[in-house]
């Protein structure tokens, strides 16, 4: 089970942070040639291990626990589940733990899921996320945990409000839309933010992998602008030579030092996983 430990994060980041560069002459062969076909009769190459996951959706109450607020019955739901996913030959389970800037755990950075006990910031009568991820691993199942990094908050449209924010999460930090509320990727205190509440995850619990989801700017409707002409201008100007970059860079940054953060805590972990330096710029 360790080494397989947050392996789902280092090869998303292999895969959103990093470009691939083809050799010269296409990146074909040396001297970029076709190669010869394979001879008859060769081997197949097997992977040595599989990863067969689900995802278990817990905004909106939509998976889990779909509004049932009973400690008793949660922790039934949720192994029914397991035990489903052992019948059906999956080893993973991605579980949204932080869908809303709440937790699925006792954080210092925002309170209780309201989905959970019905309200937020209300603690529950057991460890919800040890819970989730030791009945996982008696089952031989890696449990990746789900984070929707910049997300806290989503409304009908601008005529309805948000809920009240969390006490826990500074209102500077924040920007809202039409029909979202966010932390402000812009922000290098939101880019440490993010990062610290992977760490804290990580050194609390067993999991196996970090799984993000969101990791990007928020799509807005066709009468609204992003509004971060400011931030640019503070942050960015000079650095970068449009606001667009300035955009790629802020959710770089963010996915790069959660990969720094979680290598130190992998022991001998495959040399050639972590190289993953290089930025790639998203259209």
């Amino acid at each position: 089970m360790k080494y397989w430990k947050y392996l789902t994060l280092i090869v998303f980041i292999a895969f959103v942070a990093s470009c691939s560069k083809d050799e010269e002459g296409g990146g074909n062969g040396d001297n970029g040639t076709t190669p010869p076909p394979p001879e008859e009769n060769t081997p197949s190459m097997l992977p040595g291990k599989e990863l067969r996951g689900v995802w278990v959706t817990t905004a909106w109450g939509i998976d889990w626990p779909m509004d049932d607020y009973n400690a008793a019955s949660q922790k039934r739901k949720y192994t029914e589940y397991l035990d489903l996913l052992v019948k059906n030959n999956m080893n993973a389970v991605f579980f949204q733990i932080r869908g809303m800037a709440d937790a699925f755990y006792d954080s210092q950075y925002e309170s209780w899921s309201k989905y959970i006990t019905g309200n937020a910031g209300v603690k529950p009568t057991y460890d919800v996320l040890g819970f989730l991820v030791e009945e996982a691993h008696k089952r031989n199942i890696q449990f990746h945990a789900w984070l929707n990094p910049y997300r806290i908050s989503t409304r009908a449209n601008k005529n309805s409000s948000f809920p009240q924010l969390d006490s826990k999460i500074p209102v500077e930090l924040t920007k809202d839309y039409e029909k979202i509320r966010i932390y402000n990727p812009a922000l290098p205190e939101v880019q440490t933010r993010i990062t610290q509440i992977v760490k804290e995850i990580i050194t609390k619990y067993d999991v196996d992998g970090i799984h993000l989801d969101d990791y990007f700017y928020p799509s807005l409707e066709a009468s609204e602008k992003m509004n971060d002409d400011a931030e640019y201008e503070k942050y960015g100007k000079g650095k970068f030579s449009n606001i667009a970059d300035f955009r790629r860079n802020n959710v770089d940054v963010v996915i790069q030092n959660i990969q720094k953060t979680i290598i130190p805590q992998i022991r001998n972990f495959p040399h050639e996983v972590l190289q993953t330096e290089e930025k790639c710029s998203f259209d």
